[in-house]
């Protein structure tokens, strides 16, 4: 063990190449870096919880310089390819958890005076550090997600396949594809970030990825398919304000006056950016809440053959027939399509108006009930 972190911090001291740094959209990368290891509360974190790597990664390629990152990557893959053959079996998890508690340290201790030093020894770290987590999963669970099940690995054949055919360095393939994966765009967003401030461009980074990564899971769900990827595609509109508001988005579609057919024309994502910690905490989880509502707008409209049944829960024609507990908000009670919208949005995400939903507790009502059996009905005939 001491060997092994000996070894680290000489990597670690590796002699680096002084160049002149210009500042880029981001801006500064010591106070950016504070700022998202406080965010995600780094120094609380377990080696069973979720970790943004992602965004870090992302920041430090975008600020620091290429060479360095790739000299940075380069130390990481060698050591993703060791896989820690020396240690047994039986202690692995015991092992995994203590090197992660000491990286975690490693990672807040780095001195923030060189820029190039501080670049290399971030993205050399937080590299181990996802591969420490990652072989933790693998044995504890099965899956690098923490998960028994790996939708990803499911719904990629190429992964097993590559895997099993050279499982000595399943390490690195999988480091290398899975960072491939995350970035990967499933459409063009219209995003303008003209005049955000350093931190404010780590928040359009959030949004852009949880605007991404809604799709991604929804296409491997088969909510959506290619064709509605295609239409989507450099039609959604991502706008910045700078109060303290909860995110709001809108849909648009345009009907043609001699078929009087329906078209798909965008949806736009108005997202406020507030300075309080609360508002950060919750970030991501309000970007996918309000995008997941205005995309079943386009199911309401374009994919879902049905809806005059849903539309029928709770209304005859414009007149309301529900009560206020037979809706999961009061903006759904506005119209029908902002119902389907907003119950749709309660039945898939986690989280609902920033609070954790109960699973397998009642419906506040019977009305309630009839809307997600809707959905669960709706689900299968998408796939």
């Amino acid at each position: 063990m001491k060997k092994l972190v000996l070894w680290f911090l000489i990597l670690m001291g590796i002699a680096t190449i002084n160049l002149a740094f210009a500042k880029t959209a981001i801006g500064d990368i010591f106070e950016t870096q504070s700022f998202v290891e406080k965010e995600i509360k780094l120094e609380e974190l377990s080696i069973k919880d979720d970790i943004p790597f992602w965004i870090i990664t992302n920041i430090l390629e975008q600020e620091c310089s290429p060479t360095i990152i790739n000299e940075s990557k380069m130390i990481v893959e060698h050591l993703g390819t060791l896989r820690w053959k020396n240690i047994p079996k039986w202690k692995i998890e015991t092992e995994m958890r203590k090197r992660f508690n000491l990286l975690k340290k490693v990672i807040l201790s780095i001195a923030k005076k060189d820029k190039t030093t501080f670049c290399k020894q971030k993205y050399i770290t937080y590299g181990i550090l996802e591969i420490t987590q990652e072989i933790f999963n693998r044995e504890k669970y099965g899956s690098t997600t923490g998960k028994i099940e790996d939708w990803k690995k499911i719904k990629n054949p190429e992964t097993q396949t590559k895997t099993e055919m050279n499982t000595q360095s399943s390490i690195t393939w999988e480091l290398e594809h899975s960072s491939a994966e995350q970035k990967k765009d499933y459409v063009q967003l219209q995003h303008n970030t003209t005049n955000l401030t350093g931190k404010e461009k780590m928040l359009a980074q959030i949004t852009e990825r949880s605007v991404q990564t809604v799709l991604e899971t929804m296409v491997a769900q088969r909510l959506l398919g290619q064709e509605d990827i295609k239409i989507l595609d450099g039609a959604i509109h991502i706008q910045y304000a700078k109060t303290c508001e909860k995110t709001i988005g809108s849909f648009h579609a345009v009907r043609s006056k001699s078929t009087q057919q329906m078209r798909f024309k965008e949806i736009k994502l108005n997202i406020n950016i507030c300075s309080s910690e609360g508002f950060y905490n919750n970030f991501d989880k309000y970007i996918k809440q309000i995008l997941t509502h205005e995309l079943w707008h386009y199911v309401y409209f374009f994919k879902d053959k049905q809806t005059e049944k849903f539309d029928k829960i709770c209304r005859n024609g414009k007149e309301k027939l529900c009560q206020n507990n037979g809706f999961f908000s009061t903006y759904a009670q506005n119209n029908k399509e902002e119902d389907y919208a907003e119950s749709f949005a309660y039945w898939y995400l986690d989280t609902f108006n920033g609070k954790e939903k109960k699973f397998w507790s009642a419906p506040a009502s019977e009305i309630q009930n009839q809307k997600e059996r809707y959905f669960d009905e709706l689900i299968q005939s998408l796939k």
